[in-house]
């Protein structure tokens, strides 16, 4: 019920207070939540196949297909080597840049037909 709506609260209501790690009820099902890197890095890295996505993957894969999220540990492992220069340091840098650049324009353009409307 909770969970229901708005589950970011839930989800870091215990954010900082672990090691790390921790688990969340959600009706029948649990929830694991990893917020430390190192863990993270394990789990994504070293050993996927010991870990299953769960209701996360039965819910998504009717929509995204096998794509990375909903993937089994073999398709997820070839895709995520496809993917990888896309997280590059520097390829980042630029998209944010150019993200918050639209964003930008965005906002402006917003305020302007704001102002267009109230003015008329």
């Amino acid at each position: 019920e909770r969970i229901a709506g708005t589950p970011m609260p839930v989800f870091l209501q215990n954010y900082g207070e672990t090691q790390g790690i921790y688990k969340i009820v959600i009706g029948p099902r649990s929830v694991v939540v990893v917020s430390d890197p190192v863990v993270c890095k394990h789990i994504m890295t070293g050993s996927q196949e010991n870990f299953t996505k769960g209701i996360l993957s039965e819910v998504l894969e009717p929509i995204m297909g096998k794509g990375l999220i909903p993937a089994d540990a073999a398709t997820w492992r070839s895709r995520r080597r496809a993917i990888v220069p896309g997280f590059h340091k520097n390829w980042l840098k630029e998209t944010t840049k150019m993200m918050n650049e639209c964003a930008e324009r965005l906002c402006n353009d917003l305020e302007k037909s704001i102002r267009r409307m109230e003015s008329s």
